[in-house]
């Protein structure tokens, strides 16, 4: 390491140069692959080129090659440069000459579609290093080029950077204080699926030791034939068979241009014979590219691979928000006030596999005042996320596994309720961003980011959030996180959970 001025580290490829963030040192944009340049944006990640000299890392890298996000423009137009090293990472570290300090890895939400590690909503990980840990967040490909199955192209490409980026976490984290022996993974939204589908890839067995995926939805797995069917529909877009060598020939404005065209197709008209219905129900009518069942990284669902998982020994902190599907499945939702009566419910929850009388009954029963919009995100959320996560929890814990739950229920006063991955601006305390884009409202109940930033520490350093895990007796404990009491109750909405538990419809795969 160099002076405090200037901090430079060496890692496997080269020398780093990062810069002081108050008590903590950030370094920005390390390469822990190739970029993903011509064929390669559609193959599996390749390692990163060494360099000579000192690479700065004081400033944000690339993003990946993406066409919407909340962000400004500038990032996503330097994304569809063809030289474009995007495959990159950050790492914030309380202690860059210190040794044996736990580490979390973070992955970004967005729908597999859109995002950064540099993304304003969880830019700074400062909060949460200067707590005593090493952060590092990771990017990783997006929409068609990290998903979209193709022949002649190895599936899952965004979790295969994922998991190598881990080995890089493997490989590296030494040099920045900490311990590759103690990672834990955490992400919300795709974030938090990707942690739960990492947990079930044996591919990537043995690269960490925990993971915290909350707001997880982990249905939103496609199964092979029609991710193909959906690929098929987003490349005669750009003229092109679904294939790798076809679309290695195709710019990457058109792959993106192409992509936004898709999916806004998908959003507006998600038909089945062109997306295929399980890809519908899975990406709640807004996502077409989602990770798919394949022998080498995913050859389970999470649900189905606890079992088998257990042995390896990852601890899990598992979180949901309590009206999860909140604002994402705002395209599919009947409008507000809309009568319960009306068909516009039906269809919407035929969509996602939820049209089942006896659970609508039990689900109205429970709110007599509901319109079909609140029914419908009850419902959805209910049947996309907390009966599946908390099918894993249980099936985890029966083969031996460790598991906690958790729920984030604080309602956003500009909202109303609390939605999906509510809980960012306190694990990273960006109130601002998310004040500015009219999510949270003036009167911050900071003892709430005090309350989670503890339990998510204390889980990545020890392994133990401060509550009770899952056992086989029921009902399971659940840290309610509330901003009041932050009460360990029994499950909530018991009633509920039974009624979906003992539907038919397809949406209860976990």
């Amino acid at each position: 390491m160099s002076s405090t001025a200037n901090p430079v580290v060496r890692i496997g490829s080269g020398r780093v140069l990062g810069r002081h963030d108050g008590p903590v040192t950030v370094f920005e944009g390390i390469p822990y692959a190739a970029a993903p340049v011509g064929e390669l944006l559609f193959e599996a990640p390749r390692p990163a080129p060494a360099w000579d000299g000192v690479r700065d890392c004081t400033k944000p890298g690339p993003w990946v090659p993406q066409g919407v996000s909340i962000a400004s423009p500038d990032p996503l137009e330097s994304s569809l440069a063809e030289d474009n090293e995007c495959l990159n990472l950050n790492v914030t570290t309380p202690d860059v000459g210190g040794s044996g300090l736990p580490v979390m890895v973070w992955i970004h939400p967005s729908a597999f579609q859109a995002g950064s590690n540099s993304e304003p909503r969880f830019a700074t990980t400062a909060a949460l290093a200067r707590r005593g840990v090493v952060v590092v967040a990771v990017n990783y490909r997006l929409g068609a080029p990290g998903f979209a199955e193709i022949a002649g192209a190895p599936s899952n490409r965004g979790l295969r950077d994922q998991i190598a980026a881990l080995r890089w976490v493997q490989d590296n984290i030494r040099a920045f204080g900490g311990d590759p022996d103690n990672v834990t993974l955490f992400g919300s939204s795709a974030g938090g699926l990707s942690c739960a589908l990492l947990f079930a890839s044996p591919a990537a067995t043995g690269l960490f030791h925990r993971a915290i995926p909350q707001s997880p939805g982990p249905v939103v797995v496609a199964d092979p034939d029609e991710a193909r069917l959906a690929a098929r529909t987003w490349a005669t877009r750009v003229g092109a068979e679904p294939q790798a060598a076809a679309l290695a020939a195709v710019s990457r404005k058109d792959i993106i241009g192409s992509q936004l065209a898709a999916i806004l197709e998908f959003m507006q008209h998600p038909d089945p014979q062109r997306w295929g219905a399980a890809t519908i129900r899975a990406g709640f009518g807004v996502v077409p590219f989602i990770p798919v069942l394949d022998e080498q990284i995913l050859p389970q669902r999470p649900v189905d691979a606890a079992a088998s998982r257990a042995a390896h020994g990852v601890t899990l902190l598992l979180g949901q928000s309590t009206s999860e599907v909140e604002p994402i499945a705002a395209t599919i939702a009947p409008p507000a006030t809309t009568p319960v009566e009306n068909p516009t419910l039906a269809r919407a929850l035929t969509l996602i596999g939820a049209n089942d009388p006896a659970v609508i009954e039990v689900f109205a029963r429970n709110r007599p005042t509901a319109d079909a919009q609140r029914l419908f995100y009850a419902i959805a959320a209910e049947y996309l996320a907390r009966t599946p996560y908390i099918a894993l929890a249980e099936n985890y814990a029966a083969a031996g596994g460790t598991v906690f739950l958790n729920e984030f229920a604080w309602a956003s006063p500009t909202l109303g309720v609390a939605g999906h991955s509510a809980e960012l601006p306190f694990l990273f305390e960006t109130y601002d961003v998310f004040q500015t884009m009219g999510l949270l409202g003036d009167d911050i109940p900071t003892q709430l980011t005090e309350d989670m930033q503890r339990a998510w520490i204390s889980f990545a350093t020890h392994g133990d959030p401060g509550w009770a895990p899952v056992t086989t007796a029921h009902p399971t404990p659940v840290k309610i996180f509330d901003a009041a009491t932050n009460p360990v109750l029994p499950t909530p909405r018991p009633e509920e959970l039974a009624a979906v538990r003992t539907s038919t419809t397809p949406a209860t795969r976990g």
